[in-house]
């Protein structure tokens, strides 16, 4: 069976970004993930907070799981 490297490399870049997301649920538990509002933030902590929730939980899931719908297809 023939691998395709891209769809490798994007399964690799796309859990580093699940990787990335989980970091909130490791830092703040479980409830801290979508309630983040019950937690005090720094200035630095809320725009890194929206930059995970923009461009990794909206990015490299949807390729993960575009991924494995390649995998099982193919």
């Amino acid at each position: 069976m023939r691998r395709l490297q891209i769809i490798d490399g994007l399964r690799g870049l796309s859990l580093i970004g699940i990787l990335i997301a989980n970091m909130l649920i490791f830092q703040y538990g479980m409830f801290g993930k979508d309630s983040i509002a019950s937690f005090q933030l720094t200035a630095f902590d809320m725009p890194a907070y929206v930059w995970v929730k923009i461009f990794v939980e909206s990015s490299f899931m949807p390729i993960f799981c575009f991924y494995l719908v390649i995998l099982l297809f193919y």
